[in-house]
């Protein structure tokens, strides 16, 4: 008699990977308790179209779920309290230091820390003790070795399958095509596509944003002007600001050295 297979829980953002693993799961006939995406308010437009096709084709309820407030109150409304005094500054700890958590780094993943626990909490509530499937892809085995996901993996809490089944990132996207996914051309442009104004792409990704997305650029640019002062760095060192100069400088044949190159 075949083991009977445990329901698991997709976490869906909506790119490439994920859709491929939710289509794995059901052309494999795995069980899936649910599926459920995160939405933290900065995600691309494109991507909300993206879940609906992705309901239509699969026949599945994707649950949104919600950090307690939205990232841009995170950003620069949110008060932050000084955990110890700051003689410097007269202030106190226990006092408020400045408003918002300013601009994500790599050592400050603020935002990505707001989603786990968003996550963790719903898959505890709405299916307790089913694991979660992770679409990391084939190409992507050494994510495996952060300390979460070893931490998760030794009690048996998320489970691989596009891993397992040797699926790349190239492939997950021929895949998702293959199905008639199209994210209204993001793809042709990025290889990935999480938050839109994500501090931790590359710079030729903020160079096609800002060249073939110039309302998200615009966006971009009012996000900058309401950064608190205390983070207000996007890309090693420059602001949005410092991104415009160097990029219009490249268009005019002047290219100049940023301090983030």
């Amino acid at each position: 008699m075949a083991k009977k297979q445990t329901p698991v829980i997709v976490s869906f953002s909506g790119g490439k990977d994920s859709t491929a693993l939710l289509h794995h799961l059901l052309d494999t006939n795995q069980p899936i308790a649910g599926v459920m995406r995160f939405v933290g308010g900065w995600d691309y437009e494109e991507l909300d179209f993206h879940c609906q096709q992705v309901e239509q084709k699969t026949a599945l309820d994707i649950i949104e779920v919600y950090p307690l407030l939205d990232f841009n109150t995170y950003f620069n409304k949110i008060a932050v309290v000084a955990n110890t005094d700051h003689p410097k500054e007269a202030i106190k700890k226990g006092d408020q230091r400045h408003l918002g958590y300013g601009w994500p780094s790599k050592r400050r993943q603020w935002c990505t820390d707001l989603k786990t626990r968003a996550l963790d909490a719903a898959a505890k509530r709405l299916w307790p003790g089913a694991p979660q499937a992770i679409g990391f892809t084939a190409d992507e085995t050494t994510r495996l070795l952060g300390p979460r996901q070893i931490y998760l993996r030794e009690r048996g809490k998320v489970t691989y399958p596009l891993i397992d089944a040797g699926i790349t990132q190239q492939t997950a996207l021929d895949q998702s095509l293959s199905h008639g996914y199209s994210w209204d051309g993001l793809y042709n442009h990025f290889r990935r596509i999480s938050c839109w104004c994500c501090p931790l792409r590359s710079l030729t990704d903020w160079r096609i944003l800002r060249t073939e997305y110039p309302h998200y650029w615009a966006r971009l640019r009012a996000m900058q002007d309401a950064c608190p002062a205390h983070h207000d760095t996007i890309n090693h060192g420059s602001t949005v600001e410092d991104l415009e100069r160097r990029f219009a400088a490249e268009q005019n044949g002047t290219p100049t050295k940023a301090k983030h190159a």
